[in-house]
């Protein structure tokens, strides 16, 4: 029979134990463990000891719940700022697009303001001075094609006094414009010059003649009109004459006059 004593527990987990070298061994009893032994688990130790900790260790896995608020990482705060730029950029693209837009309509719709107070006023004065003693019914219709009911009322009423007068001359007339400059517009009511050359032949010969003619336009259902015509006057200065030299009726040789 073996004559060993009995191992008692007690005295393995309290008792210390060194190896050869006399480091202590935690856990074990000395009576457990060979010299050999010993010195390996020692050796062990110290190698755990001499490495060097991970400089750039692993993020911690986190579980997302309700009520959780997360701190993101410095790299994920960049971004939104990136996302941030861009979005706000893109906003003043689209207000700097919006702003050159509505510019550029304004410019186009002041052009064709312009183009349509010219086109009216050329062709108003063309038709008034260009007509023949012998049709002036179709001049009337033609200088009325662009008026307001206030210029077609004062034109109709000094008519007869035109169609008397060029009659009896035997009047016929051509008139060319030259230019037409559009002078103020405000408050649907604009302001223009027309230059037209004028070729006028009657029983007297015939006599040429280049007046400046101010019309004043009024808008009307959305298209300019004309309401007025002024008095003209020649570009050579002084008073228009005939071939006789005698001075050339008003009305009869030039753009009829506002009644």
């Amino acid at each position: 029979m073996d004559s060993s004593p009995a191992f008692d527990p007690d005295d393995a987990m309290t008792e210390p134990l060194t190896g050869r070298t006399g480091g202590t061994i935690i856990g074990r009893s000395t009576s457990a463990v060979a010299p050999e032994e010993a010195a390996g688990v020692e050796a062990s130790f110290a190698e755990l000891s001499a490495e060097p900790l991970d400089p750039d260790p692993p993020a911690p896995t986190t579980v997302d719940h309700p009520g959780a608020v997360r701190v993101p990482a410095s790299g994920s705060l960049a971004a939104r700022w990136s996302l941030v730029g861009c979005v706000v950029f893109a906003l003043a693209a689209l207000v700097f697009a919006v702003l050159a837009l509505q510019q550029r309509s304004a410019l186009q719709a002041e052009r064709d303001r312009g183009a349509e107070l010219r086109d009216v006023s050329g062709k108003t004065i063309a038709a008034l001075t260009t007509y023949d003693y012998q049709h002036l019914d179709v001049w009337k219709k033609s200088v009325l094609a662009n008026s307001t009911g206030s210029f077609q009322n004062q034109f109709e009423s000094g008519f007869a006094g035109f169609e008397q007068a060029y009659v009896a001359e035997h009047n016929r007339g051509t008139g060319s414009v030259q230019g037409v400059w559009v002078g103020s517009v405000d408050s649907g009511k604009a302001t223009t010059v027309v230059l037209v050359q004028i070729t006028v032949t009657s029983l007297t010969g015939t006599h040429a003649l280049e007046p400046y003619v101010q019309l004043t336009l009024l808008k009307v259902a959305g298209h300019w009109r004309v309401d007025d015509v002024q008095a003209t006057f020649d570009t050579g200065g002084g008073a228009a004459s005939g071939a006789d030299g005698a001075a050339i009726p008003q009305g009869t040789t030039t753009v009829p006059p506002a009644p």
